[in-house]
């Protein structure tokens, strides 16, 4: 594995990690947004 697909593969773990935590979370305004944007973050990374 290159050094390149080793960082977005360790990016996407830290990403799907920060995922979970967000939607483990009380649903509220912010947290619907924090978890879009986790989601759009590990698509892009995927």
């Amino acid at each position: 594995m290159s050094s390149k697909s080793s960082l977005i593969l360790t990016d996407l773990r830290e990403a799907v990690g920060f995922l979970t935590d967000v939607t483990s979370k009380p649903p509220d305004i912010y947290m619907r947004a924090a978890a879009i944007q986790a989601f759009e973050i590990c698509f892009e990374l995927s």
